[in-house]
């Protein structure tokens, strides 16, 4: 796959199956469209193209962050997996936003990307002060001799998949539940740093992450998740907190991994959410607490022997 990440560099010779959107966290949604790309771009002999962005739309507009459920890196990486031949992610900027819908399809579409099709969903919208939709995209791509496909929702259980819903279930804690919206576990991926060392001092070393500022944590409480370091695959604890019982004032992600005992500090590991435990408590001694994760621990094992979780 090529990866282009700027407007200047985009240089594409052959006719394309084009799908444009933000795609925070790759859902089941995003996918069953990027699938439909890769499937027709092989059936016309085209050139499949993820156009995306860098930093959420709504980030450039309101001026302030907008958590995502996954990078830039890891959304592409992920777009990779999907078989397309170009994905395209750049940030969205003034230039972006004032194109007027003509424009958008004129200049994006069909001069850059060679687009003889495009696919979206049923909600898309594009062009300054997002001034047209899907089927105002299918006028003015049939003047440019686009074809497009309008994806109606993917509803599961009844409700409408979408990255909003699933970052509302993320806040809530509800990680078993965004599996089956991402079609995946819900992960966060960071740096192991030092932390206070006070899971090491009561016997239960931690690896703490420090995450992106722009990316959504799930709610405070104690998880049972799969911990992927160096390519291999482990069990774990994470607590996802303020270390209440010693007063601690910042958000942490520690987790404790079994049966591993390697210095990991400075290196990138991820964190998948497979279900949440219990809510973070405050302890009046220590002691308490040391054994409150050793219950922790020992009911998390026994969903080891009733689960078995694939992560791949």
């Amino acid at each position: 796959m090529h990866l282009i990440k700027k407007l200047e560099d985009v240089y594409i010779k052959y006719p394309t199956v084009v799908t444009v959107g933000s795609f925070d966290g790759i859902h089941i949604g995003h996918q069953y469209i990027i699938k439909k790309v890769s499937k027709l771009a092989k059936q016309k002999n085209f050139k499949s193209v993820v156009f995306t962005f860098s930093n959420h739309p709504l980030s450039f507009v309101r001026k302030t962050k907008v958590p995502k459920i996954s990078s830039e890196e890891e959304r592409c990486k992920f777009i990779e997996t999907l078989d397309i031949d170009y994905c395209i992610s750049i940030p969205f900027n003034d230039t972006i936003a004032n194109l007027s819908a003509e424009s958008y399809v004129s200049y994006i579409l069909a001069d850059l990307l060679k687009c003889k099709h495009i696919i979206v969903g049923h909600d898309f919208t594009f062009g300054k002060n997002k001034s047209a939709n899907a089927h105002k995209l299918q006028e003015i791509a049939r003047r440019y001799n686009i074809d497009t496909q309008i994806v109606d929702p993917i509803l599961l259980n009844g409700i409408r998949v979408s990255s909003s819903f699933i970052r509302n279930l993320i806040h809530e804690g509800k990680v078993k539940e965004c599996k089956e919206f991402l079609g995946r576990f819900y992960s966060l991926r960071g740096t192991v740093n030092y932390g206070m060392q006070l899971g090491r001092k009561l016997g239960f070393p931690t690896a703490n992450i420090a995450v992106r500022d722009d990316i959504v944590l799930p709610k405070t409480g104690v998880y049972y998740t799969k911990v992927e370091v160096e390519g291999k695959i482990y069990d774990g604890a994470t607590n996802v907190g303020f270390n209440p019982t010693v007063c601690g004032k910042s958000l942490n992600i520690e987790t404790h991994i079994f049966d591993f005992n390697k210095e990991i500090y400075k290196s990138e590991i991820t964190i998948y959410f497979l279900e949440r435990i219990r809510d973070e408590k405050r302890f009046n001694h220590i002691d308490e607490l040391v054994e409150q994760v050793k219950k922790d621990i020992t009911k998390i094992k026994k969903y080891l022997h009733k689960n078995e979780y694939m992560i791949r």
